[in-house]
């Protein structure tokens, strides 16, 4: 049985980016396990676990709002692939693969967002994205 928030493209695209990580991880140097890597791994995450926290909200808006956090961590993360990549730890090639990756996490993000707020009904206590999901089943 899949959760609500796995059948979100937003959350199956940051799965992706977090599966492309890991295999990057390994080639940066140990210096930077407690530095640069270390913050990828936070940001990275972050951005899934904004996106599954406020799934679990009761309104659309409230999801919403996590979503301002989840483009945050985004933007965090295509940051520190750039340094990366000044440091010479990926490839001006990965860099724009991983890069193209997160602007569409980013774009999905937002449009996402903007259906969540036009369709937002805060009085009732399941939100129109969890009906949503739920009709998808």
């Amino acid at each position: 049985m899949k959760l609500r928030y796995e059948n979100l493209e937003i959350w199956q695209l940051a799965m992706e980016l977090w599966k492309k990580w890991q295999l990057h991880r390994k080639k940066f140097p140990k210096e930077e396990k407690y530095k640069l890597t270390d913050q990828l791994d936070r940001s990275i995450e972050g951005i899934l676990s904004t996106i599954v926290e406020g799934s679990a909200k009761r309104s659309n808006r409230e999801f919403g709002r996590y979503l301002d956090i989840s483009r945050g961590s985004t933007l965090e993360s295509r940051n520190h692939f750039t340094l990366s990549y000044h440091k010479g730890y990926i490839s001006e090639q990965e860099l724009k693969e991983l890069g193209a990756l997160l602007e569409k996490i980013f774009f999905k993000e937002v449009a996402f967002q903007k259906w969540l707020f036009k369709n937002d009904s805060s009085d009732s206590r399941a939100s129109s994205v969890s009906r949503r999901l739920e009709s998808q089943k």
